[in-house]
């Protein structure tokens, strides 16, 4: 057995703090922070937020993804060849009072197996954690989240429930 398989994923390198700005019922945009970096990501779109998400991660090499050779990660433009292990921490916290016009979320990404992330979900200023198997299912988690009338939330549903 591969010692990656047996060694626990390394939560800080993979959580991400997504601010939302705006949103409608068919879109929503914002920005998002990493720890390992010290600027923001703006995205438009649920695309655009999962395909910059998922070339941060090929660039940190971290987590993984199953699906593409080890030996030859990929690369985001302008980004260092070094290890992922030789990034610095640039923030203490990617807490620090950052909101979201709208709402903000907690993700972090554990795995990425069978071409799709496995994590958790929180939403930020609640305890609850949600767990999802794939991509999608992290975007309806979050569609479920927004408040469907001005300042009612819905709450997330449980893993059993979905």
């Amino acid at each position: 057995m591969s010692s990656y398989l047996t060694r626990p994923p390394k939560p800080r390198m993979a959580k991400v703090l997504v601010c939302v700005d705006e949103w409608t019922q068919t879109a929503f945009a914002g920005t998002f922070y990493h720890l390992f970096l010290p600027d923001a990501f703006q995205f438009s779109d649920r695309v655009g937020l999962i395909l910059k998400m998922d070339r941060l991660f090929d660039a940190l090499n971290h987590p993984q993804a199953q699906l593409r050779p080890r030996d030859q990660p990929a690369r985001m433009s302008g980004e260092s060849t070094s290890s992922p292990h030789s990034y610095a921490v640039v923030k203490d916290s990617i807490h620090d009072h950052r909101r979201g016009a709208c709402a903000t979320f907690f993700i972090q990404v554990l795995y990425r197996q069978n071409a799709t992330w496995q994590g958790e979900l929180t939403i930020c200023g609640e305890k609850d954690k949600v767990y999802f198997r794939s991509v999608l299912e992290l975007l309806r988690l979050m569609d479920v989240a927004f408040p469907s009338q001005p300042g009612n939330r819905n709450e997330l549903p449980s893993l059993a429930a979905t």
